[in-house]
């Protein structure tokens, strides 16, 4: 795992679609805070890289994916 900081807060929406009665996943909405240092992987494929962004309430089982331009607008 790689680790960023995230430069630009805002807010995200996290959906609960997993129809698990004992999921502990918390929907709703969220946000990186700018300052603070995650976790993230990079992934390549035909549309180009993605980027998938630890958050520490969600975990890696539920991680934040992004493009490559959004990456780079939030996080260095």
């Amino acid at each position: 795992m790689k680790k960023c900081k995230c430069i630009k807060e805002s807010k995200w929406f996290l959906i609960d679609d997993s129809f698990d009665l004992d999921s502990k996943l918390k929907g709703g909405e969220f946000s990186f805070q700018t300052g603070e240092i995650y976790e993230y992987d990079e992934t390549e494929s035909f549309f180009g890289k993605g980027y998938s962004v630890i958050h520490p309430i969600h975990g890696k089982e539920n991680p934040t994916w992004f493009d490559e331009n959004r990456f780079l607008e939030h996080f260095e």
